[in-house]
């Protein structure tokens, strides 16, 4: 078997803007180089915000072997289902969640297990079904629901897209109670405030052995920020934001120009 000729063991990868763009496609010359990746000795696995259920028909067309990082972090499992760590959001947290979304009119999606669980259905719900491939169920009471099951995310949808400002009035809003990101423009994402990307990277290298100078990382958005921290190889997406690419050590192409193809020819392989 060919070996990396860069001596990197581990990469990580990002979802959306980074593998693909919003219409879920990944194109074949990056479907290729993850192929020839694997093939020459890397571990190749997800660090995402999404859950299991919305990942696993990409893990499964990108034949992917190992544990995968889910939900900013709050989750890592391997692809047989087993889990590795977990970290939920606080039920109080959770209910509190629900009560500020409840009194401003917003959507919320609770993420339990395999499922995503909403007060009803509507546009924000079928959005939801669209992106993360999962039908999501209605429950009664969320609130309620959310203290007995804690939930690994919840997610406030707004469409068209989050206004502007109201992802900073989260933040606040939840400081030091729950970690508020976004990774696509309709979302605003909370997972339990000790969880990034990040830390689950360096504890799975760890696990499995391998130094993280050895280990490379590839994302666009700021919540990727830990992710390229914690890698002895950053790379940035050309359509990554600023911050992101402060940290980067290379910047390739943009998702539409296939940079992380480019990323493992040039910096993994070459």
């Amino acid at each position: 078997m060919a070996q990396s000729e860069s001596g990197i063991r581990l990469l990580a990868l990002d979802m959306d803007g980074t593998i693909f763009r919003q219409d879920l496609v990944i194109s074949a010359r990056v479907q290729d180089a993850i192929a020839r990746a694997q093939r020459a000795g890397v571990l190749v696995i997800l660090a995402t915000g999404r859950m299991p259920a919305a990942t696993r028909s990409f893990v499964t067309m990108l034949g992917l072997t190992g544990p995968q990082i889910y939900a900013n972090g709050a989750l890592v499992q391997t692809v047989a289902g087993e889990v590795v760590s977990h970290l939920p959001i606080e039920a109080a947290v959770a209910r509190d969640i629900v009560t500020y979304t409840s009194d401003r009119g917003f959507h919320v999606n609770a993420y339990v297990g395999e499922g995503v669980y909403v007060s009803r259905l509507g546009p924000e719900a079928e959005f939801t079904r669209m992106l993360n491939r999962i039908n999501p169920v209605v429950v009664d009471d969320i609130g309620a629901f959310v203290q007995t099951h804690e939930p690994t995310k919840m997610v406030i949808v707004r469409l068209p897209a989050v206004e502007a400002g109201l992802l900073v009035e989260v933040q606040i809003a939840f400081r030091d109670r729950s970690l508020v990101f976004s990774s696509v423009p309709q979302y605003i994402e909370m997972v339990n405030p000790l969880v990034d990307k990040g830390r689950a990277l360096k504890n799975l290298a760890n696990l499995l052995g391998i130094g993280l100078d050895r280990v490379a990382a590839i994302g666009d958005g700021d919540n990727d920020f830990t992710l390229l921290s914690a890698a002895g190889l950053p790379i940035a997406m050309g359509n990554g934001t600023a911050r992101l690419k402060s940290i980067a050590r290379h910047v390739v192409g943009s998702v539409e120009q296939d940079g992380v193809a480019e990323a493992i020819d040039r910096f993994i392989l070459g």
